[in-house]
């Protein structure tokens, strides 16, 4: 997919609108038809087809690029006439408005933009490096989320809090389930809390943390994960946002506790 960038398109207008003045002024003279040196007479015409060509480039448009570097050549040349010269920056106008039309474009406003390509890593530096198996699933999620793909942003956070889930799982020293089943993974870890906090006994120290994270991974697999799995569900654009800064605050109190290894252990 090509990032479509709006100060290109408008360098190559520009360069293109200047080129055209000095033409204009030239073509206003009595001697329009004859030969001139163009480089010579407008030495700026130069730097303003160096701009159109990096323009061209950054815009992909690579037949308007080959057109500029044509013009170059003839601008270097010496003697044009400028019926010629006119010939060519029709050209390069030409090649430029097929190309950028060719194009579909899709327009993010700024905070649909800082979720595609975000100045910071999303959920923070702490869980890329303590989850970097999730990472791969929040960066889709928060791309599905800027094109308004609500419910596989939603698809893709699910993924990404599974791993969280299959950490609490490690650092309860809890064997693996062999199913992909959320509810068989948490009756383990809800069996593995109790384990540790016997009714009657002295409460373990970390049983508030562990149950929180318990009930919330529950909530979270009865009204998100397992809807949808399913095609009755599909998220609204409200909806996904809520979820998506939820994962972010449950993902980050985890990662506090430990890595996706599960460690250190409890």
């Amino acid at each position: 997919m090509l990032q479509f960038k709006p100060d290109a398109l408008l360098r190559a207008l520009s360069g293109l609108s200047s080129i055209s003045g000095n033409l204009h002024f030239v073509e206003a003279m009595p001697v329009a038809d004859q030969e001139m040196d163009f480089g010579k007479l407008f030495p700026t015409m130069r730097p303003s087809y160096v701009k159109l060509l990096a323009a061209a480039n950054e815009l992909d448009a690579p037949m308007t690029a080959i057109a500029v570097e044509r013009a170059l050549k003839m601008h270097d040349s010496g003697a044009v006439r400028v019926r010629h010269y006119r010939e060519m920056l029709f050209n390069i106008q030409s090649r430029l408005s097929d190309e950028v039309g060719a194009k579909f474009m899709l327009v993010l406003d700024a905070r649909d933009a800082s979720l595609f390509a975000p100045k910071l890593p999303h959920f923070g530096e702490m869980i890329r490096a303590k989850f970097p198996r999730a990472v791969y699933d929040i960066d889709e999620a928060a791309k599905c989320l800027s094109l308004g793909r609500s419910t596989a942003a939603v698809f893709h956070l699910m993924r990404a809090v599974e791993i969280v889930l299959k950490a609490i799982s490690a650092n309860l020293a809890l064997a693996p389930q062999n199913n992909p089943n959320w509810g068989q993974w948490l009756d383990s870890i809800r069996k593995g809390i109790e384990s540790r906090s016997p009714i009657g006994a002295k409460k373990w120290s970390e049983h508030a943390f562990f149950q929180d994270v318990y009930q919330q991974l529950t909530a979270i697999k009865d009204a998100q994960r397992n809807p949808t799995l399913h095609t009755e569900t599909i998220h609204t654009d409200a909806e996904a946002h809520l979820i998506f800064r939820n994962s972010e605050s449950l993902m980050q109190k985890i990662a506090a506790r430990m890595d996706e290894k599960g460690l250190p252990l409890a």
